[in-house]
């Protein structure tokens, strides 16, 4: 695989996964405006095509295993 091909990979991913950076914006400030007794350990943050396609690519995955 030579670079542009690479390039051409990450700009589609990126195309179709990316975030808005205001969407990251509103979901840091929902957390700042939490009370001052709530405690936030860990944020994350993914894009939820990107979750479906790859809870989608597991039961692929476990099914042609049971087969």
């Amino acid at each position: 695989m030579n670079d542009s091909k690479i390039r051409e990979n990450a700009e589609k991913n990126y195309e179709e996964y990316a975030i808005s950076a205001e969407r990251i914006a509103s979901a840091v400030t929902n957390v700042l405006d939490m009370p001052a007794d709530a405690a936030v350990n860990d944020i994350a943050i993914r894009p939820i095509n990107q979750v479906q396609q790859s809870a989608q690519t597991l039961i692929n995955t476990q099914k042609k295993r049971s087969t």
